[in-house]
């Protein structure tokens, strides 16, 4: 008999009875399965299929939603260029005495924060100015790329289209890992709840079994 028979036929070489797991049993009709049995098939198939379809809804939509989000920046950002301004609180060396070649104008035009005045022609025309933060070695007269919105003000470059791509594979794994540890806690809290409901079955099954024996079919015990 092969090994596969032998199997089938329940019964290990020794002639002692094979227990055989069976993968589906709770959606198999017999004596010992319980309502709470077929329930958790059903919470189990229900929770599988949540999380890879969710997993997979999750991270596409977040990843799409939020790289259009960020490709849209380059587009709703406008890339313009500024001049740097002597900064007025710095007092002038009007003898040009005590500096080293650049370095008393740049010491003229930033401020102790790094920062200083600068000057851009706004997308929908007429000049702006405003502090921000400029390269250290920058001078009066520097010209330095900075971003503007529509309205002219200014803003953080946008991410480049690697950055982006970057960022929105961050998002879309959070959102997805997110939505794992959800299901998985359900899962835990539906078992758990479950499994107690089994454990009060049983001792109310165990305590009219005893009752059934102590009184017996022909009366109480003497």
């Amino acid at each position: 008999m092969s090994a596969r028979n032998a199997g089938s036929a329940g019964h290990a070489e020794d002639g002692t009875p094979r227990l055989r797991r069976r993968t589906f049993w709770r959606w198999r009709r017999n004596p010992l399965r319980r309502r709470s049995d077929l329930l958790e098939a059903w919470l189990r198939l229900v929770l599988t299929v949540s999380l890879a379809l969710g997993v997979a809804t999750a991270g596409v939509v977040t990843y799409l939603a939020v790289h259009q989000d960020l490709s849209d920046l380059r587009y709703q950002r406008h890339e313009v260029t500024a001049v740097v301004l002597p900064d007025p609180r710095q007092p002038r060396d009007e003898g040009g005495s005590g500096t080293e070649g650049g370095r008393g104008a740049a010491e003229e035009v930033l401020a102790p924060d790094g920062t200083a005045v600068v000057e851009w022609t706004a997308p929908g025309g007429g000049q702006r100015s405003q502090e921000t933060l400029v390269p250290a070695d920058a001078v009066p007269g520097t010209e330095i790329t900075l971003w503007t919105d529509d309205s002219g003000r200014l803003v953080k470059e946008p991410p480049t289209p690697a950055e982006a791509m970057v960022q929105s594979l961050i998002a879309a794994s959070f959102v997805a890992g997110s939505w794992v540890v959800v299901v998985l806690l359900v899962r835990r809290a539906a078992l758990s709840a479950l499994n107690r409901r089994r454990e009060l079955e049983w001792e109310f099954e165990w305590a009219s079994v005893g009752s059934h024996w102590q009184t017996g079919p022909s009366g109480p015990e003497r």
